[in-house]
């Protein structure tokens, strides 16, 4: 867990084509306890669950990371004027969630990374790790899509799998000499003899699942990609993705996550422009490209809103936007076909809006017609 204030690594110089790249001052990012009760109406203990607010130069670019994270921990904005603690009067229910930590990985002034660990229970009690990496220019939460071309992330899901192929046979040998072993003593106990069996099918029979993805499409690839945790660290760029087990069989995975380390050089030939630029400090950093996963600021009628939209793997699309005057989240789902969006506003069971919405490159915004009891038009912007 970070202390009130983590400021790491002093200014990091990247070599580029042109010289060298200045980064600006690293972030402040404070803790904030997270106030409320849990599924069984007990109060949250004293820092079991704790957010990061950052504070960089610029408070527009602040609260586009800060809204970033707290739509994706929580479902809501950002609270503007944080003391603290935050909790039920700024929209935060803490239901499922038993104890939440973060840590600053990289935080250079050119990205801001930010790890979470957290433990969710509900009928059992599962751990989990989550990533989130920040252009600090910008604000852009850094997407598969911005960073890789698609070349680039077939390529490294064929790495990945071959990774996760070499660990579970390693490790599929490892419990098959521990069981041999075990066979051998005379007094050797039938749960321990289960419990490496059941080890060593669970190993094998992921191994077999990873061999048999060697034929796996570019859209399988792709695919699988998106799956993966990005961590942009601050010599590595590292990619997890999650463990071969069940829920039902966890407790006899030894392997968990797998992750992939590439350092930034031999990441390269997967770059796109944009991704040498940031990562690699490879000339002037271009625009980002994409809204999946970014925060939108823009209108609705004369109405200041914000909106974070996510795509699914089965093409489907799901967000959540806000009126800024009122921060009352209002949820979305619907599908992209040929680059147009067309999005659904519920009320209880019943489609209460729709909206109709194309990317515009000329103004890099979303651009289009909300269509409910009136048209208005909409525009929205990273």
């Amino acid at each position: 867990m970070t202390g009130p204030f983590t400021r790491v690594p002093p200014l990091l110089l990247l070599l580029c084509c042109a010289g060298l790249v200045q980064a600006a001052a690293p972030a402040q990012v404070r803790s904030l306890a997270v106030q409320g009760k849990s599924a069984d109406g007990k109060p949250v203990p004293a820092g079991d669950i704790v957010m990061p607010l950052v504070q960089a130069g610029d408070p527009v670019l602040s609260a586009k990371i800060n809204d970033k994270l707290f739509l994706s921990r929580f479902g809501v904005l950002a609270p503007r004027q944080a003391g603290k603690a935050v909790g039920a009067a700024d929209g935060i229910v803490p239901d499922g969630i038993a104890t939440q930590s973060f840590k600053v990985g990289r935080n250079d002034g050119r990205i801001l990374t930010i790890t979470f660990d957290s433990e969710f229970c509900g009928a059992y009690c599962e751990s989990s790790q989550a990533y989130y990496s920040f252009d600090m220019a910008s604000g852009r939460s850094l997407q598969a899509e911005d960073i890789f071309t698609p070349v680039g992330m077939r390529e490294l899901a064929r790495q990945m799998r071959k990774q996760r192929l070499a660990i579970y046979r390693s490790e599929t040998a490892k419990q098959k000499a521990s069981l041999d072993a075990l066979r051998k003593q005379k007094n050797a106990s039938k749960d321990d003899l289960d419990d490496l069996e059941q080890r060593v099918a669970l190993n094998s029979e992921c191994a077999n699942t990873e061999n048999q993805r060697a034929a796996q499409s570019d859209a399988d690839l792709l695919a699988a990609f998106r799956s993966y945790q990005l961590e942009a660290a601050a010599q590595k760029y590292t990619i997890y993705s999650s463990g071969c087990s069940s829920h039902a069989e966890r407790a006899l995975d030894d392997v968990g996550n797998v992750k992939l380390a590439i350092s930034y050089a031999e990441l390269s030939p997967q770059l796109s422009g944009y991704g040498k630029a940031l990562l690699l400090g490879a000339g002037p950093l271009p625009a980002g490209g994409g809204y999946f996963g970014q925060v939108l600021h823009g209108s609705l009628g004369t109405m200041a809103v914000t909106m974070m939209l996510e795509k699914d793997d089965d093409g489907g699309v799901h967000g959540t936007y806000f009126y800024d005057k009122f921060r009352q989240p209002i949820a979305l789902d619907g599908a992209e076909r040929d680059g147009k969006l067309v999005l659904s506003e519920r009320s209880g069971d019943k489609v209460s809006a729709t909206l109709q919405l194309g990317w515009s490159e000329p103004a890099h915004a979303l651009q289009g017609r909300w269509v409910g009891k009136k048209e208005l038009d909409v525009s929205l912007a990273p």
